[in-house]
């Protein structure tokens, strides 16, 4: 962004990602790729976290589906991720998560009445960690081509 004097912002950030997954499905679809292939080459990414700048998502269950109550279009029992921050003495101060588990990851459509652990729990998981059967998300991402 800085080469061509553009503003580093949110927008950039999300364009970094879909140009990132559209390069990881075309490269994984093949050299003859179609658009379908491209798709269902994408629709396999479990744990896809573009390189840790995103809670994992398993695009071939989360990706797809009706809104939720959030406009998130995800199916029902999927599970949504979020990094709480606050803003404090000018630094962002992580909320909720853990050093190296900066994701508090619950159930949605519907979202749990609370955010307690008995909906809740953090990713990525830590080794041995047991994640609640709604957790749809593997810990694994596709590999950088």
């Amino acid at each position: 962004m800085n080469a061509i004097h553009k503003p580093i912002n949110e927008q950039a950030l999300a364009g970094w990602i879909d140009a990132d997954m559209l390069y990881k499905g075309i490269k994984k679809a093949g050299p003859n790729f179609t658009q379908k292939s491209v798709v269902d080459a994408i629709n396999t990414f479990n744990g896809y976290t573009a390189d840790g700048l995103r809670p994992p998502i398993n695009w071939g269950v989360d990706g797809h589906g009706p809104p939720n109550n959030m406009g998130n279009t995800v199916p029902s029992g999927t599970e949504g991720c979020a990094a709480y921050v606050v803003a404090t003495n000018g630094k962002f101060v992580p909320q909720f998560g853990r050093p190296g588990q900066p994701f508090l990851c619950a159930p949605i459509n519907p979202n749990p009445p609370t955010l307690d652990p008995q909906y809740a729990y953090l990713r990525p998981p830590v080794p041995g960690e047991v994640l609640p059967p709604t957790a749809t998300v593997p810990t694994t991402s596709p590999p950088t081509p």
